[in-house]
């Protein structure tokens, strides 16, 4: 069953000085959370990464410096007054709660000062060892564990004292198991007095049950003041927390689906009384069904007392989609921030923050977008809208929403020719939407793609060659330089000696599969010497068994080539085919190459399906890129010969990674490449647009958008073809032009 917790309102992200010292404080701190996800150290939360926090065990004002005095409000739950805060910034918690001398004041009490001169925020703790996976810590429950922690040496050398909590508690399932250490430099609150923080903790064997989530807390506080002789019975002291949150996963045999968060609940703005809904996709390899023992939490930061989670009554209801959360008939006390955390045995997955606000009227822009931008390819352009009351806003392209537009601006980095067109955007709250008006975005191209070399393996089977075809554009003719090589790879590439396809055969093609020229060694001619010369071909052994051809061919919408390496002899071997556009290289030509593309055998290691081309001109070029497998089973002599799950990889010229994809239906994934590249998801409709054969929705081919500077004269990528799951078959490498 799926696990949802019902408990009264808490605060799991902060423990508060009247709970952790063990008796009545009044206590003012500040902190920042961190969240550990792997093996490579903490990264602050978007959640709540800093918060300003006042609880006192009466009802007291709370006087900042500089600032009038707030009230603090009773907190039924903790029966305690508190007031707190969540930052986005340290900068935002400063300017709401200054550094310097507070006064905590009320009726029946004396006042009290707390210091807080100075920022004190310990180093963040952090876990050292253990096996990571899925933002989850996994430890065996059969074996004690000990946990190893660092960055503890600050530990009571700022203001007047340190305190170290450590709490383990389960997130989910049946067990109720806390554990918990706790060392402090001061003596009379509740904690081991130790001048020495500790720096590990064991977890017993057997404490933890398998396939079971669970909640590291590390508490780390540096302490600004503290006095108990000015309110009599009760301390007060003022503190800076730095606090660490790692989940845990007991170790079980059963492989259990971890939960990822495939699309973000929206922000909610509603009328007094309406209901808001929260509605997130939550996916379990790739399915939205919950699994068992899986716990679904939803969180409510509340401006007045932090974080806590919500649940019980009337007021929420978890019914509809997985994962979904309503707030019945909002009121101001609902108002604020909420997320969702969905925990298993197999690993964790929280939402960014959404906010839900109460209006009295629908959104009204009063900031309309710039009517028109003309840019060339590659250019960075910004739209922005302002409006009031608006919950959410959704960009559209000609009518069509843009993935992932969510906000009032909206940045379009290196944009290419597929983004071009007229946007507009809607702001929505609970009472209604209104459409910006429309600004038009023009796209121009002064580059081109000239020239691609595939690298492949050869066999002597059917449909083992390597085939390499091209389309043209414009009008007249075509001068392209073609060819075949095998063993200057052993000469240019030294790691393929001996795997070399010794005696390669060309056969260029045009459309109609009649032969257009044929070689099988080049034979070391003058006019093919300077034909390699103008492309900047790699120069051939004039004696070697590599081919190539120069010849003028008609050129022409629609007009296609083929360019097909064999072995000669049925000889086998890693081949290189090559397509150079001799003219864009020696002036301006009234034709262009604008779809390129290679088939071949994928299998494992070098027998990868390798595709080398350039873009010449200035600025950028958007490209399609396709690999296509399964899709090639649509012609008959193919079915069955087919690679099943090719894996698409754009990488720059320094051999970094600038985009891969697994499946066209899904986001190509950015890599480690610096090359300012704009990477889009690939549609039918742009696959339709360059005319670039059918491929159905959800299949395992392969496709990215993107757009490629040229270096202001021209700049080569390589696009892979590899087998994902290792197994051999057919793959076609595409790169079209997309105008």
């Amino acid at each position: 069953m799926m696990n949802k917790r019902i408990l009264s309102y808490v605060v799991p992200l902060f423990i508060s000085a009247t709970t952790a010292f063990g008796q009545s404080f009044y206590m003012l701190g500040k902190t920042q959370m961190n969240f550990q996800s792997s093996a490579s150290g903490p990264v602050a939360m978007a959640n709540m990464p800093y918060m300003g926090n006042c609880s006192a065990p009466t009802a007291a004002t709370l006087t900042p410096p500089g600032l009038p005095g707030t009230a603090l409000i009773f907190n039924s739950s903790k029966s305690d007054y508190e007031l707190s805060g969540v930052y986005a910034t340290k900068a935002a918690l400063d300017a709401a709660r200054p550094n310097g001398s507070y006064r905590i004041s009320g009726s029946g009490i004396a006042t009290a000062t707390v210091n807080m001169g100075s920022d004190i925020y310990p180093v963040t703790p952090q876990v050292t060892n253990g096996t990571w996976q899925n933002n989850v810590l996994v430890v065996d429950p059969t074996q004690s564990y000990t946990i190893n922690l660092n960055n503890f040496a600050t530990y009571a050398t700022g203001g007047i004292g340190g305190y170290e909590d450590l709490k383990i508690t389960s997130e989910g399932g049946s067990d109720n198991m806390t554990l918990e250490q706790t060392y402090c430099t001061i003596a009379g609150v509740g904690a081991t007095v130790s001048q020495t923080p500790f720096t590990s903790y064991v977890i017993p064997a057997r404490a933890l049950t398998a396939g079971q989530p669970y909640r590291l807390v590390v508490s780390y506080y540096g302490i600004s003041s503290y006095d108990t002789t000015t309110i009599p019975g009760a301390g007060v002291v003022g503190m800076y927390q730095s606090t660490l949150i790692v989940y845990i996963v007991a170790r079980t045999s059963t492989s259990i689906t971890p939960p990822v968060i495939a699309a973000q609940p929206g922000n909610q703005a509603v009328g007094a009384g309406s209901p808001a809904q929260f509605l997130p996709t939550v996916t379990f390899n790739g399915s939205t069904s919950v699994p068992s023992n899986t716990s679904v939490f939803w969180y409510f930061i509340d401006p007045r007392f932090g974080a806590g989670i919500v649940g019980g009554g009337t007021k929420y209801t978890f019914a509809g989609t997985p994962c979904s959360l309503q707030v019945n008939s909002v009121a101001a006390a609902d108002v604020g921030s909420y997320y969702l955390e969905v925990i298993n045995g197999g690993g964790v997955a929280i939402t960014s923050n959404v906010s839900l606000s109460i209006v009295t009227n629908p959104p009204a822009i009063t900031a309309q977008p710039a009517a028109s931008q003309s840019v060339n390819a590659g250019a960075n352009v910004t739209l922005s809208v302002t409006a009031t009351g608006a919950a959410t806003y959704q960009w559209r392209l000609d009518g069509s929403n843009v993935a992932g537009a969510t906000n009032a601006t909206l940045l379009l980095s290196n944009i290419g020719t597929t983004q071009e067109g007229s946007y507009t955007v809607v702001a929505t709250n609970g009472l209604g939407s209104v459409t910006s008006n429309a600004a038009n975005v023009a796209v121009s191209v002064n580059s081109s793609l000239y020239n691609i070399s595939s690298r492949a393996y050869i066999g002597t089977g059917p449909y083992q060659n390597l085939v390499a075809g091209f389309y043209t554009n414009g009008s007249g003719t075509k001068y392209v330089v073609v060819r075949g090589i095998g063993p200057n790879l052993a000469i240019v590439a030294p790691t393929l000696a001996g795997q070399t396809l010794a005696n390669p055969k060309l056969t260029l093609f045009n459309g109609s599969a009649a032969v257009l020229a044929t070689n099988s060694a080049w034979g070391g001619g003058t006019t093919l010497t300077n034909a390699f010369a103008s492309v900047y071909a790699t120069p051939l052994q004039p004696s070697s068994n590599d081919t190539a051809a120069f010849m003028s061919v008609p050129a022409g919408n629609g007009i296609g080539y083929t360019t097909q390496i064999d072995g000669l002899n049925n000889g086998s071997g890693v081949a290189l085919v090559e397509v150079y556009d001799y003219d864009s290289y020696v002036g301006a030509p009234a034709s262009r190459l604008i779809n390129i593309s290679s088939r071949a055998v994928v299998g494992t290691g070098n027998q990868s399906l390798v595709a080398g081309f350039y873009v010449i001109g200035s600025g950028s070029q958007t490209l399609l890129i396709r690999a296509v497998g399964p899709a090639l089973a649509a012609t008959p002599a193919l079915n069955g010969l087919t690679l099943a799950k090719p894996t698409l990889t754009l990488y720059d010229a320094s051999g970094n990674v600038i985009a891969t994809n697994a499946g066209w239906g899904t986001a190509p994934v950015p890599g480690n490449s610096a090359t300012a590249a704009g990477i889009q998801q690939a549609t039918t409709t742009i696959m339709n647009g360059v005319y670039a054969s059918v491929i159905a929705p959800g299949s395992n081919d392969c496709a990215m958008v993107v757009t490629l500077p040229t270096g202001n004269g021209a700049a080569g990528y390589t696009a892979q073809v590899s087998s994902a799951d290792s197994t051999t078959g057919l793959a076609l490498v595409e790169v079209y032009n997309v105008p």
